[in-house]
């Protein structure tokens, strides 16, 4: 039986339908001989897009609904990069305090990956400026969407967004008329590495991570993909134990192999790295812009501003009616501003939804647990994700570099997007969310 629920003004249809894939067509796109995780790890990432009982639920969305969102948060990533360069133009030590960042070298990292492709005039400036990116969001009954954050060097639903997303796609396309779907990630991706190749020739790449994690995995063979379709030789590698650091070339090695890296993705927070790490990121960088030499690093430490929650309190300070126009929740470094309303507090450095904490009138209703208590949090006034039935649903658009019509320059443009179910309404981590697949009906 087909269910129909539809949101207030038609912004979303969640509909049912029957739909099966097989682990085998799930996963035949990945780059299996490059590396061979025990495939039980995908099949407990995979019951959460592969529902039974009454089918499998997709949204759908109008030809307007799917522009006017392409629209509106396109605007928003581009008042979020003026933010950012407005940071880095004129941030002090406080600014730089009131992000949690106090460690001389991450911020000495941050300066130099932000200047780095003006000093390097050689090398394409996007090969600076990292892959991708993503702003969570919903929707509010009068149609407004509100931004909660911005995404950086995570790997929650990339592989969904972009494979089971087409599978989806491609199964229902004669059942579904006049549908399509807002999924570019990887051709963006092919795109960025091909104009590279174009510009620097066949680059020696390493996608780094922990091939353990599944979400990981899965996130470095589509990206890696995306670069060896391009023409580069890419290579995924265990990050600390295939990944080597010589200090006499100042340049990063596939261990036991005598060719340096040209590029190097590491999937992994950077507020996490230690001491002797940073240390040989930040001598890589000084070798880079002396002599042109180093290993490009995606994705470079200023994007760490980004990720940083209290970096929306910085946008809200510098520019209120700006933030708010495009959609920001208005982000505070303390309660006070929030006084008598339900407020939300969480950790500037917080994953999957962790420790979260709800307040009314001051008093504590609602919280999630996690690895977060203690750290540096701000607050932000709470905003309803989508409700339909006893479920919650919020959206993520996904941004990646692209060229520009004038002068070739790379901006990040939302490039595709992907739904997520819940049955909490304040959590979305991989054991409470479901991946749901989209289509918009275009215009006859």
């Amino acid at each position: 039986m087909l269910e129909d629920f539809l949101f207030k003004h038609a912004l979303m249809n969640i509909e049912t339908t029957s739909y099966s894939a097989s682990l085998e067509a799930l996963f035949e796109d990945t780059l299996s001989w490059q590396i061979q995780p025990d495939r039980t790890l995908f099949e407990q990432l995979v019951p959460n897009f592969l529902n039974s009982g009454d089918g499998f639920r997709y949204a759908s969305f109008s030809f307007e609904e799917m522009a006017d969102h392409i629209d509106r948060l396109g605007n928003a990533t581009e008042h979020l990069f003026r933010c950012l360069e407005h940071f880095m133009a004129h941030a002090t030590e406080e600014d730089y305090r009131d992000l949690g960042i106090t460690n001389p070298q991450l911020i000495r990292l941050i300066k130099m990956s932000w200047a780095a492709d003006d000093k390097c005039r050689h090398i394409h400036p996007a090969l600076f400026n990292g892959l991708y990116g993503n702003l969570d969001y919903s929707i509010d009954d009068a149609g407004q969407h509100w931004i909660y954050e911005f995404n950086g060097n995570t790997p929650v639903l990339t592989y969904e967004s972009i494979v089971v997303q087409h599978h989806f796609f491609t199964e229902q396309r004669e059942r579904l008329e006049n549908v399509d779907q807002f999924n570019g990630l990887s051709e963006a991706w092919q795109r960025f590495f091909m104009q590279i190749r174009d510009r620097h020739g066949r680059l020696n790449m390493a996608f780094a991570g922990f091939n353990a994690l599944v979400n990981d995995t899965l996130t470095l063979e589509t990206m890696c993909f995306a670069a060896a379709e391009a023409g580069h030789d890419a290579v995924i590698l265990e990050l600390g134990e295939d990944l080597e650091y010589d200090s006499y070339s100042q340049k990063y090695y596939r261990a036991g192999h005598d060719t340096p890296l040209d590029y190097l993705f590491g999937l992994f927070p950077w507020e996490d790295y230690d001491r002797q790490a940073l240390s040989a990121f930040i001598a890589n960088y000084e070798n880079l812009i002396d002599t042109g030499r180093g290993t490009i690093i995606a994705e470079p430490p200023y994007k760490l501003l980004l990720s940083n929650k209290a970096f929306m309190a910085y946008m809200t300070r510098i520019d209120p009616e700006g933030s708010l126009k495009n959609g920001f929740i208005p982000t505070y470094l303390s309660p006070e501003p929030l006084a008598g309303q339900r407020y939300v507090c969480k950790p500037v450095y917080g994953r999957m939804s962790s420790n979260i904490q709800v307040f009314e009138n001051d008093a504590l209703i609602g919280e999630t647990d996690g690895d977060y208590a203690g750290s540096s949090v701000v607050y932000q006034p709470f905003r309803d994700m989508i409700q339909i039935g006893d479920c919650w649903y919020q959206l993520r658009m996904w941004l990646a570099p692209q060229e520009t019509r004038a002068g070739g320059d790379q901006v990040f443009t939302p490039v595709g997007m992907a739904v997520r179910r819940s049955t909490s309404a304040l959590s979305m981590n991989v054991e409470t969310e479901e991946f749901v697949p989209h289509v918009y009906r275009r215009k006859i």
